[in-house]
């Protein structure tokens, strides 16, 4: 467009575009241009942060309709028509983003309005499908005339429903489209509902994916198996509304529930799978919402063994199990179940039992290859390790008595490389100071591939002993087969051993174990020996060469940390230990010290902790020391000893230390202008320590009060803040939780009615903390101020910048004829429980603009059963970056969002629960002097609100009790009854819209 008014005559219809390149190229930022559209007299025009404006008329002062760019994205026009011969369009765009533009039709048609209702005409003689218009002559963009009243019946259909799909919808202000549902009780189940093929499907109701199914519906299938078979069943679609659900349960002696899903499963391949040869399958919905439907396939399966008979081994793994339910179900009796296991020709089947349960008389065997000849394992009880098989196929059966039952087993199944390696591995440092490292069985040992080694193996490794230092040896998990042997000795030819140090281990015919420990001071001596009959995957032994402590270590920091050996937590200790640190601060402070971990031999292994050098005074001295928990000194040091007995050892402990002024404790009196405080300084810990009792008074001036705000929260559940008044708190202010609500917490300002206020801290257990400004000098802004200077500088409140201001400021300077207001916006959160009122998004909400950069939020809470109706009596948003946006409960689901620019939107909102949540946003962008005036909403938790009248005129898309398609939506919607509410949609969700 080239920009100032364009007139065409609408006669023979036409098109208007925003520019040349519509679709292709970007129209020019800057644009203000007009249409006016004429018709001859007699006749009216029709047709469907940027914007186009529709305008009645020549001027301006008659707004019909407004689309920008939150409406662009997948918009569908109505129809728009002037109330006489001539429309104005306008289009405008700012100077930040252009786009592709758009395109608009228009034509001349009569003035002239039908009167009379449209008819419903069926597509066919069964009469299954039609259309109802709302009057004669809409194809042809005629208008309906005022004051119609039009109804129209479909009557009821055995054994069928209804579903209905409203397109176009172009309504006048104060008109209304409303369906309402019969009392037909139609259930639409499927007829066959008793199924026993030995594969099949279920489906909620016909037209699954593509139409609703029924409210208040409930159909039961049942599907059974012939005797000795079972039924695996899996959904391939499942999209259900809200409180509808789907049930398996197995039926005869065995009655349990399979499976209850409800909206939000995601369907998955591995299916469900029955203990009992039947399965009943119910599909309950309730009356409000519904959905999409499901698809169920099933078939039959063995009797009781989980899975398929044939079974690949892959690369990657996978898995045979027992029964459905290991671990948590029995197995039951008189079971008999194989697999038989393959992988391709040249490979062979690794298995490595990850759980196994079983009763003396209830046998699991592994067979080398399909005829059942060759045992690799025979074994019932409990087992764990791993077997190979010697070819490419193997077959697992698992046999059960009549009397026992027990939880079953688990093996997973890996195809490995028929080679194995002949290699024993080798020691590997994992950095150049040569303190920790891996040792492997043999070359190629994978713990998730499981690689085999060969038989006939002789592998020895040995780590020497080093000066001050002792060896700690730990292997997670090792699979060696019968007859073969792994070792870890500290001398060989002797059963002595150095101090401190482990007795010789071995583990000989034991195929599998896992989570072993061993230490020495001397050297470590590790064999390996195979036979020529089984192999297995083998092993991986971690090693660190860990300092053992001297007899006095000394510290000399403000902070620090002692440990008992250097890797404590992650390696053990040693044996017959006596370790002793002398810690020192700063001349004239303390010393508090605190246990971040602790493990150690309980009864046996002693911590102790003295106040000062000497050791005669003792803060704790315990075999079980607790975390988190203070220990202080009243000298500038503290003495740690530590002493171990001659067996069992454990991970150890790591201690912290700092002085004692990095943590609040007892009172402290606070007199400074303004300041802050914590519970404790960062730089010595993350967390604040369990049991801290912490008093902070801070007094002002006479005639002063003290405001304080907390800027930073994070406590354990049970921990508390508590602001009182008076130098005793004499009246609590407000106490603070650590699950109290973040946002009110650091959204509030604390104000003393007197000079003095009292902050009480206590804690439980242990958590970030919180921190606390305050001021003694403050004065806030109040009333109306005139301005007799030149120049000067205007202040919310004396520490504008760095505290917050309190919530209902309303300040007035005047400097000749230039008027200043300093006004409050909107609580960051505010929680509201009851009754009804008024919220705003700022004070003069309607009069004054709304500021950049706010996010509030206000919740309303009523009693279970309560419904929250609410009044959008009031809405000016201009940018495309403010929004109010109202969700169903906290904050999870969104309910509707309205942007600035928007043409239409809902005015009446009804909760179907007892939480309405409500966010007003506005946006922070440079340069923005355009903000709107804000909204108004009246409330009522519990009773309705009547409708405000406003004199906007607009375009409604909105039907009474039904969910009509808007722009960004598709053009059809599921109709519900006039009791219920309308399933989510992107704009309008679970409301009711009027």
């Amino acid at each position: 467009c080239s920009g100032g008014l364009q007139r065409l005559s609408a006669e023979a219809g036409g098109e208007i575009a925003s520019h040349s390149g519509v679709g292709t190229t970007n129209y020019s930022s800057n644009s203000q241009c007009y249409w006016q559209l004429d018709a001859p007299p007699g006749k009216r025009v029709i047709s469907p942060n940027d914007r186009v404006t529709l305008y009645d008329g020549l001027t301006t002062s008659s707004e019909i309709a407004v689309v920008s760019a939150t409406d662009s994205v997948g918009y569908e026009s109505p129809k728009f028509v002037s109330s006489a011969n001539i429309l104005t369009v306008n289009f405008y765009s700012n100077s930040q983003y252009v786009r592709k533009g758009f395109c608009l039709e228009y034509k001349a048609t009569v003035s002239a309005n039908s009167s009379a209702c449209g008819p419903v005409t069926f597509d066919d003689a069964s009469n299954s499908s039609g259309m109802i218009v709302s009057h004669p002559g809409y194809d042809q963009h005629s208008l309906y005339s005022a004051s119609m009243s039009c109804s129209w019946t479909l009557p009821s259909v055995s054994g069928k429903f209804y579903q209905l799909y409203v397109g176009n919808v172009s309504l006048g202000n104060g008109d209304c489209l409303s369906v309402y549902q019969g009392t037909a009780s139609v259930t639409d189940c499927p007829d066959n509902r008793n199924l026993t093929n030995s594969t099949g499907e279920v489906v909620s109701h016909s037209g699954v994916r593509e139409y609703y199914y029924w409210n208040n519906a409930q159909c039961v299938w049942y599907i059974t198996a012939p005797p000795g078979q079972q039924v695996w069943f899996w959904f391939s679609y499942f999209n259900l509304g809200y409180n509808d659900y789907v049930s398996a349960r197995n039926m005869g002696e065995s009655s349990s529930t399979i499976a209850t899903l409800s909206r939000g499963y995601s369907p998955s391949p591995s299916g469900f799978q029955s203990t009992t040869r039947a399965v009943s399958v119910t599909f309950t919905t309730n009356s409000r919402d519904s959905g999409l439907g499901f698809r169920l396939h099933y078939n039959f399966t063995q009797l009781y063994c989980y899975g398929f008979e044939n079974v690949t081994a892959t690369k990657t793994g996978s898995q045979i199990r027992s029964h459905y339910g290991v671990g948590s179900r029995y197995y039951l009796n008189n079971m008999s179940c194989y697999w038989h296991v393959s992988v391709p020709v040249g490979q062979r089947i690794a298995f490595r039992f990850t759980y196994f349960n079983t009763r003396t008389n209830d046998r699991v065997t592994v067979f080398d290859g399909s005829n059942g000849s060759a045992v690799l394992l025979s074994t019932s009880g409990s087992f764990n390790g791993a077997i190979i098989s010697s070819a490419n196929t193997a077959t697992v059966w698992f046999n059960t008595d009549s009397v026992n039952r027990g939880y079953g087993f688990a093996v997973w199944l890996q195809e490995i490389d028929n080679t194995a390696n002949n290699t024993c591995g080798t020691i590997s440092y994992a950095n150049s100071s040569n303190v920790s490292g891996v040792i492997e069985s043999h070359k190629g040992y994978n713990a998730t591939s499981m690689s085999a080694y060969a038989p006939n193996l002789a592998c020895l490794w040995t780590l020497p002993k080093r000066p001050g230092f002792y060896i700690y040896l730990f292997i997670e998990t090792y699979g060696i087969g019968m007859g073969d042997c792994l070792k870890m000795v500290t001398k060989f030819f002797s059963t002595a051993s150095e101090p401190g140090s482990d007795g010789n281990l071995q583990y000989c015919n034991t195929r599998f174990g896992q989570n072993i420990h061993w230490v020495t001071s001397g050297d470590a001596h590790i064999s390996f020996t195979t036979d020529n009959l089984h192999e297995s995957i083998g092993f991986s032994i971690q090693f660190y060469y860990e300092q053992a402590c001297p007899s006095v270590q000394k510290w000399d920091s403000d902070n620090g940390e002692v440990v008992s050996h250097t890797n404590a937590g992650t390696t053990h200790y040693l044996n017959s230990m006596t370790c002793n640190w002398q810690i020192s601060v700063s001349p004239g402070k303390q010393v508090i010290a605190w246990f971040t971990s602790s493990r150690i031999e309980n009864g046996y292994d002693r911590v102790t902790l003295y106040d000062g050098l000497s050791g005669s005074n003792t803060l704790v001295s315990s075999t079980s020391i607790p975390t988190d928990v203070a220990y202080r000194s009243t000298t500038s040091s503290m003495r740690v000893r530590f002493t171990t007995d001659g067996s069992v050892r454990y991970h150890g402990f790591r201690m912290r230390y700092s002085i004692v002024e990095n943590f609040c404790d007892g009172r402290k009196i606070l007199q400074a202008s303004q300041g802050k405080f914590s519970a404790h300084v960062n730089s010595s810990s993350p967390n604040y320590l369990r049991h801290m009792r912490c008093y902070w008074t801070i007094t002002a001036p006479l005639g002063y009060s003290v405001v304080a705000h907390i800027t930073s929260f994070s406590l354990y559940y049970y921990d508390y803040v508590s602001i009182s008044e008076g130098i005793k708190g004499s009246q609590l202010i407000a106490r603070y939780y650590g699950h109290s609500n973040f946002q009110s917490v650091i959204s509030r300002i604390f104000v003393s009615k007197s000079n003095a206020m009292l902050v009480y801290f206590v804690s439980g257990r242990t958590g970030p903390g919180f921190e606390m400004k305050y001021n003694t000098t403050e004065k806030f802004c109040q009333g109306t101020e005139l301005l007799t200077n030149d120049t000067g500088e205007l202040a919310s409140h004396s520490s504008a910048g760095i505290m917050g201001f309190l919530i209902n400021s309303d300040c007035y300077w005047f400097k000749d004829d230039m008027l200043c207001k300093f006004t409050s916006v909107c609580e960051k959160y505010k929680l509201i429980t009851g009754g009804s009122g008024e919220i705003s998004s700022h004070q003069d909400a309607g009069a004054l603009p709304y500021i950049s950069g706010v996010s509030c939020k206000w919740q309303f809470v009523g009693k279970p059963g309560i419904q929250i109706s609410a009044n959008l009596i009031y809405l000016n948003l201009t940018s495309n970056y403010d929004s109010i946006a109202f969700y169903k409960g906290s904050d999870d689901i969104t309910l509707v969002t309205i942007r600035g620019g928007a043409s239409t939107w809902p005015k009446k909102f009804v909760t179907l629960s007892n939480i309405l949540t409500v966010v007003f946003i506005t946006g922070n962008v440079a340069g923005n002097n355009t903000n709107g005036l804000g909204f108004r909403l009246q409330y009522s938790v519990g009773d309705s609100v009547e409708p405000a009248t406003t004199s906007s005129k607009q375009t409604s898309s909105s039907t009474a009790r039904a969910v009509v398609s808007s722009p960004s939506s598709p053009a059809t919607t599921k109709i519900v009854s006039d009791t219920s509410f309308a399933p989510e949609s992107t704009t309008t969700g679970k409301l009711s819209q009027t």
